[in-house]
């Protein structure tokens, strides 16, 4: 298996409040806030700063990147390469494979196997895997409230990182649940039947096999984290494979659910505020088609800068019609 060489993120400066959101629509309450890209922010732009922090704390020359994924499901194109224009801004070039993956918030994880593969087939030396979404949502809708922003990468490499891989595996059957038109907002079949035949399901069954071929066993893992459409499905799901809820940790209420990034902001996050060496972590991602869960231990307390709390301190909020002006929710 391979490890975690170096990992960065990015979050938009700009946030809302969750509340100034409900003020806009005659509603009340709302708790927490999410991110609001700039204008001058997109999907390549976040990717490339986080790409940079990752290449920057693993130390590792990008002429030895020998694959670049790149994770998203709100790029904008129907045809153009994310991963070309990291290459680019990197100096990336040559014999790097470039690979978009989308379609699913689940593709992530799946680079990250497809990552772990090369480098353990000695197909390359290291991998770069980096994911960055800006989710809109249909003003006034639920899912408004949870939609944000963010991108995280990682660096992986044979040995000697600062966290070990010590097993990744699928549960995947096809099932679909959320879906989303090309150029329209994301939609949701019955909620409930979504979160029970799809979201749980493939979270449990995904974690379940993973005990099961890696020899850990679920108590070992001091932290979880679970990439989630709703933020209230990763507690229920953690309460139905047993584990105590205190080792859940997710900063989705201060930017929001950040799509393909998530799982990897949170992982991030993790290891910067709570993980000390020998701890493992348990990751669980999810998407239209399933779950991937991975294991990791940590070598070595080695935080990027600038961390997840470093940029999650720094915000300006705006208001509703400013939100919507740079979403581009306006019809300009």
């Amino acid at each position: 298996m391979a490890d975690i060489h170096g990992y960065g993120t990015a979050v938009p400066y700009y946030r809302i409040k969750i509340e100034e959101i409900n003020r806009a629509w005659n509603r009340s309450g709302g708790r927490g806030e999410k991110a609001v890209p700039a204008p001058d922010e997109d999907v390549v732009t976040l990717c490339v700063k986080a790409a940079r922090r990752a290449l920057a704390h693993s130390e590792t020359e990008a002429r030895n990147i020998g694959v670049i994924y790149a994770c998203s499901v709100s790029t904008g194109y129907g045809e153009h390469t994310v991963a070309g224009s990291i290459a680019l801004a990197l100096g990336i070039e040559g014999s790097v494979t470039l690979c978009d993956v989308g379609l699913s918030m689940r593709s992530v994880t799946s680079a990250i196997q497809a990552c772990n593969d090369a480098i353990t087939a000695g197909r390359i030396e290291y991998g770069l895997v980096v994911s960055g979404d800006i989710l809109r949502a249909r003003p006034g809708s639920d899912g408004e409230l949870s939609s944000g922003a963010g991108a995280g990468a990682v660096i992986l490499g044979a040995s000697d990182g600062i966290a070990q891989i010590d097993g990744i595996v699928s549960h995947s059957d096809g099932f679909i649940g959320q879906y989303r038109p090309e150029g329209g907002f994301a939609e949701m079949d019955d909620e409930r039947f979504v979160f029970q035949k799809g979201f749980a399901e493939h979270v449990t069954r995904a974690a379940r096999r993973l005990m099961e071929t890696s020899g850990i066993a679920l108590e070992e893992f001091a932290h979880v984290v679970i990439g989630a459409p709703e933020p209230r499905w990763a507690g229920r799901v953690v309460s139905q494979l047993g584990v105590a809820p205190e080792k859940l940790f997710s900063v989705g209420s201060q930017i929001g659910l950040a799509g393909c990034a998530g799982v990897l902001i949170d992982v991030a996050a993790t290891l910067e505020e709570r993980a000390q060496p020998g701890e493992k972590i348990l990751a669980i991602s999810w998407g239209p088609g399933g779950s991937d869960a991975l294991a990791f231990t940590v070598r070595k307390a080695s935080p990027s800068r600038p961390t997840v709390a470093e940029q999650l301190a720094e915000k300006e909020y705006v208001s509703y019609t400013t939100y919507l002006r740079y979403l581009k929710l306006l019809g300009e």
